[in-house]
């Protein structure tokens, strides 16, 4: 019709079996908000924030302002190891040995 004269259109008609493969493409935008968004971002400048993405719509924002643009909840997470000893050791000598991991 006239009014997809201008656009280049191209009508491909495979059988059943064929694979067909579209290439979609699209721009990612992400918004930047709250404290991370204070201060205007200058050209290569790392951000420094928590990327949260729901329906292809991406933010970063501090962590202290997930509950203020997000639906999301900061919860905390304490976790204790007990490791068990078969020999008598110092606690420097744990602390030393506990560093070369940690």
């Amino acid at each position: 019709t006239e009014e997809f004269k201008h656009k280049k259109l191209q009508v491909y008609t495979p059988k059943n079996t064929d694979t067909v493969r579209i290439k979609f493409v699209h721009e990612n935008i992400v918004k930047v908000m709250g404290k991370v968004a204070n201060e205007y971002p200058r050209p290569n400048q790392v951000l420094k924030g928590i990327l949260v993405s729901k329906d292809f719509q991406h933010t970063i924002v501090d962590p202290e302002d997930i509950g203020t643009y997000t639906n999301l909840q900061l919860g905390a997470v304490r976790n204790t190891i007990i490791v068990p000893l078969n020999r008598d050791y110092s606690l420097r000598q744990i602390l030393l040995h506990l560093h070369k991991y940690f």
